[in-house]
């Protein structure tokens, strides 16, 4: 998860980026007051690539929350590939 939140963190705020373990939780905040596009709308668009969508609902603690938990199962193949259709839908929404 640190690797991942390393990578994430390059183009989603991660408001919480110490102590990871297992997840950790970014925010599209600013893509929903710049652009309109929410968290909703990314957890979607990563199910239309084939990923599972993010858990999304922190938003008293983190608004528009996306976390993001890999399991240890999954390739850094896997992993690389998550992160760059992570990457396509943000630049997408900008």
């Amino acid at each position: 998860a640190r690797w991942l939140q390393k990578q994430v963190s390059e183009f989603l705020p991660v408001p919480y980026s110490k102590n990871t373990m297992h997840e950790f939780v970014a925010t599209a905040k600013e893509l929903k007051e710049k652009v309109k596009v929410t968290a909703l709308d990314i957890a979607k668009a990563l199910l239309d690539e084939g990923y599972h969508a993010p858990t999304m609902y922190f938003q008293l603690i983190v608004p528009e929350a996306l976390m993001i938990e890999p399991t240890e199962t999954e390739t850094l193949e896997t992993l690389r590939n998550f992160v760059q259709a992570l990457k396509k839908i943000v630049k997408r929404a900008w």
